[in-house]
């Protein structure tokens, strides 16, 4: 519970958050997660899916799990710039990135299973999920992750 006086009531009301780039960042770190057509998707400021064309996603990513990887991934270094060059920082960012998202997918869609996939290449760090379905594979081999030789993986299994 927050209270608060009318001093601050007028305060609040007059709080205008203008700066796009500090939206965005916020909703990486407590991001909002929607459904749409069976695909669980991290919502982007200005995505407009309703049209979306599974047929298309189909031809251009062979399955869903394929697309959801590719569409919810984002590199930690483009929201966060204090982890450019200081490349274990945006390791430590992205590993506690998957714990928020983690429970946030968790609460959101108690009934599905995810991945949460950290990928660090030594300089910069990607962090991407994907819902679990029985009538795909999933987006990386987790019983041969070592066979991924040029970058350091981590996959969260939330169930």
């Amino acid at each position: 519970m927050l209270k608060y006086n009318k001093n601050m009531i007028d305060c609040l009301k007059s709080i205008e958050i203008s700066h796009q780039d500090f939206l965005d960042k916020i909703m990486r770190i407590w991001p909002e997660f929607f459904e749409i057509k069976g695909f669980v998707l991290l919502k982007k400021n200005k995505d407009n899916l309703e049209n979306l064309d599974e047929k298309k996603i189909l031809s251009a990513y062979y399955d869903k799990t394929g697309f959801e990887a590719s569409y919810n991934e984002f590199r930690i270094e483009d929201y966060f710039e204090w982890c450019i060059g200081k490349p274990i920082e945006g390791l430590a960012m992205a590993v506690k990135l998957s714990e928020i998202w983690e429970c946030k997918l968790k609460r959101d869609f108690p009934s599905y299973k995810f991945h949460i996939i950290i990928g660090f290449d030594g300089k910069y760090t990607t962090i991407r999920f994907h819902k679990i379905r029985e009538e795909e594979d999933c987006w990386i081999e987790l019983d041969d992750l070592d066979g991924y030789k040029d970058e350091s993986i981590a996959v969260r299994i939330v169930e």
